[in-house]
């Protein structure tokens, strides 16, 4: 999970989920994820909150040869 902040995603009936390492989410919840950082948040004068980054491994099936994939996001919010 991010250091600086949380993954905020929605669920079916419209609740909003804080996602956790293990939790195991759909491909289209994923789509409108928000990275909030809360009160301290990346500023000009908080620069170590301005670069964070998680990681997540897609999960399927699929037929034929190959290795699972694992993809990064890497989260640079704007210095205000």
């Amino acid at each position: 999970m991010p250091k600086n902040g949380k993954i905020l995603t929605y669920e079916d009936d419209g609740s909003q989920k804080e996602l956790q390492v293990g939790d195991i989410i759909s491909t289209e919840t994923m789509k409108n994820f928000s990275y909030n950082q809360g009160a301290e948040f990346c500023s000009s004068d908080n620069t170590e909150k301005c670069k964070d980054s998680f990681v997540y491994t897609t999960m399927g099936s699929w037929v034929g040869e190959g290795v699972e994939k694992e993809t990064q996001i890497k989260l640079t919010p704007v210095i205000i």
